[in-house]
């Protein structure tokens, strides 16, 4: 058996090594004939027959080899295609786990900013610069003092005014409200003799384009006292939020300090 294992077995067939095992049968059965005793009394080789009768089982045995070795190639390669098609799915999900997370990371952090920025801007206590003409001589201060001021600005909500010791003709007016500030900013000219100009300082809300409030140029005289039906209450403002009071000695500090860095 094993010199029968030595032997070229297709080459002794006469046949290819693709063979299908039906072929190998057909030529194996072919050969079977020459070599048999009973077919050939005379030929001193025929009893090889009854190691060559193995030749079958050896074709047999070396084709389930092959087949086994396909089958495991082909399920290898099923099995890789598998695993990178589970890997490509995998990677695909985990990049758009990644893309969604950094989506709602941009968007908190957007979030967060506002946030801060409404916060920031709702904790500005509203303030305005009020500026008058003043004569270097004019011991009335050019008509306008803090109680003169307070009188005129405390028409609209409550309101400190702080009249600069250092620059002349120049105050500044701290409001509890942005509506009040607003109001003030919007209608209040002061003396038609003397009159005032006011300017932002912080605290300025956004006023909708159909604002009730409008510049007036032409006002003449005091403004009256606002009543409950007034536009201190009105739906206009209604979504504005009250600012809340700082301490009076904290604001006088700080307002004294940002008018000494102006002058």
């Amino acid at each position: 058996m094993e010199d029968l294992m030595k032997i070229d077995l297709y080459e002794l067939l006469n046949i290819s090594i693709k063979a299908e095992e039906k072929e190998i049968k057909k030529a194996y059965r072919k050969k079977a004939l020459t070599c048999h005793p009973d077919k050939n009394p005379d030929n001193p080789k025929a009893d090889l027959i009854s190691d060559e009768i193995h030749i079958l089982d050896c074709f047999k045995q070396e084709k389930g080899i092959r087949s086994d070795q396909e089958f495991d190639k082909k399920k290898s390669a099923e099995d890789l295609h598998k695993e990178i098609e589970r890997l490509r799915k995998e990677g695909s999900r985990l990049v758009e786990e990644e893309k969604e997370r950094l989506r709602q990371e941009i968007l908190k952090q957007r979030s967060d900013i506002r946030e801060v920025h409404t916060e920031t801007k709702s904790q500005e206590q509203p303030r305005l610069k009020v500026k008058w003409k003043i004569h270097k001589l004019d011991e009335s201060h050019g008509g306008y003092n803090q109680e003169a001021l307070e009188k005129i600005f405390k028409k609209y909500g409550k309101a400190i005014c702080f009249v600069s010791t250092k620059k002349k003709g120049s105050a500044i007016v701290e409001f509890s409200t942005a509506t009040a500030a607003q109001m003030a900013f919007e209608l209040e000219k002061g003396e038609p003799d003397n009159p005032l100009t006011l300017s932002w300082i912080c605290g300025q809300p956004e006023i909708p384009n159909n604002s009730r409030f409008t510049s007036q140029p032409n006002v003449k005289g005091p403004v009256p006292e606002p009543s409950g039906d007034s536009a201190l209450t009105s739906r206009d403002y209604e979504s504005l939020v009250l600012m809340k009071l700082r301490q009076a000695e904290e604001r006088k500090k700080l307002i004294q300090q940002m008018m000494e860095e102006e002058d």
